[in-house]
């Protein structure tokens, strides 16, 4: 359970465990950008090292999928909570 005491370790861990987790999508993605880059200005003309370009297109959309999978299940989460029947008071008329 996350504390609120601005001096706790746990809490610091909590908070610096999405920023860690962030940085390390943000890094995988511009590390697939640096290959692409440079199979494009380096190998593209001889069509060398063609294994760069998937090993590119992976590390630059796996960020990507990541990012759209937490997002859609944080929606999923507040929709349940929307719509889902415990939320609602119970009828004071019955």
């Amino acid at each position: 359970m996350p504390s609120d005491t601005p001096n706790d370790p746990a809490a610091e861990e909590d908070r610096s465990l999405p920023a860690a987790s962030n940085a390390c999508l943000a890094l995988t993605g511009l590390a697939g950008v640096g290959i692409l880059a440079w199979w494009g200005v380096v190998f593209h003309p001889s069509n060398s090292q063609l294994w760069m370009v998937p090993v590119g297109l992976i590390m630059v959309g796996t960020p990507l999928f990541v990012c759209l999978s937490l997002s859609a299940s944080s929606c999923r989460r507040r929709f349940s909570l929307l719509f889902s029947d415990s939320v609602l008071p119970d009828d004071p008329e019955k």
